[in-house]
């Protein structure tokens, strides 16, 4: 079998008879590893966000996903003013999940190097960079990194804004500020992708939160749209012309748009119907 993260171990048993005299006969075993190598079917790579905010002294966590189909391993490298150096390792075997994580960080900017590389030297990498904010400034919950979104399958993006002092809001899509309100302490606010995004092509997507105490913090998101929206629209082909007669234009616009008219019908049809029942009745 085909080294795929593990090995595989084989028994192999050698037994010699001697057929003259069966004491003579004798038994041995020994074992062969296999690990051969193959090469993967699909390229490995590692996804997540590349830029996160987050406060003062509190702890950093954030999440990975390798993607493979062969075993490889991940350095992780941190930039503390002096180049990167190496921060901590982890080894894995196919697609995984992974979770940076850091503490005690104080206010200011951080740079995260994420190294992948598989058996068959493919690598991918994420810089991660991790602004920390003061402790009183706004929090945002929500995705950031990469997003693939299909156009036109009513697809919403949900944030949680946090602050003990908040005022308002704005999302930006490119240049352009689609959305902005007030918000309060722990409030969800929902972004339509429909309403914004017609045709497939890449977007940034930016948002910011503001404070009363002049603080400021920003996420942001890289859009990947996929596909149009197209309207489809059915035309029917007559086999028969009829040319309509002015009987059938005053049945067509015959409504609640001329109530006279439609009171003059009901009352020809009461006087109509009035005569029927008189003749019976005679």
């Amino acid at each position: 079998m085909p080294f795929d993260g593990t090995y595989y171990m084989h028994n192999v048993d050698i037994v010699v008879y001697d057929e003259f005299n069966f004491e003579h006969n004798s038994t041995w075993w020994t074992y062969i590893y296999d690990e051969r190598y193959v090469i993967p079917d699909w390229p490995s790579w590692i996804e997540g966000p590349d830029y996160i905010e987050i406060k003062e002294n509190q702890d950093l966590e954030v999440f990975f996903r390798i993607n493979s189909d062969t075993s490889w391993e991940l350095e992780i490298f941190k930039d503390e003013g002096f180049g990167f150096f190496s921060y901590s390792y982890y080894g894995g075997y196919k697609t995984n999940d992974i979770t940076l994580w850091d503490y005690g960080l104080t206010v200011g900017d951080y740079y995260y190097k994420l190294l992948m590389t598989d058996v068959v030297d493919v690598t991918s990498e994420i810089i991660l960079h991790v602004h920390v904010n003061p402790a009183d400034a706004p929090v945002i919950m929500g995705p950031t990194g990469d997003y693939y979104y299909d156009v036109g399958t009513g697809e919403s993006l949900l944030y949680q804004l946090k602050d003990n002092n908040p005022t308002y809001y704005k999302v930006w899509i490119d240049d352009y500020v689609i959305q902005t309100d007030n918000y309060y302490d722990g409030e969800w606010i929902s972004i339509d992708l429909d309403s914004y995004i017609f045709t497939n092509g890449t977007y940034h997507l930016m948002l910011e939160a503001f404070d009363n105490d002049g603080y400021r913090t920003e996420i942001h998101l890289k859009l990947y749209a996929l596909g149009d929206t197209i309207i489809t629209t059915t035309t029917t082909t007559p086999t028969e012309t009829t040319e309509k007669t002015e009987t059938e234009d005053t049945r067509t616009t015959l409504g609640i748009d001329a109530p006279n008219a439609l009171i003059a019908l009901l009352s020809i049809l009461s006087i109509s119907g009035l005569a029927i029942i008189l003749r019976r009745r005679r």
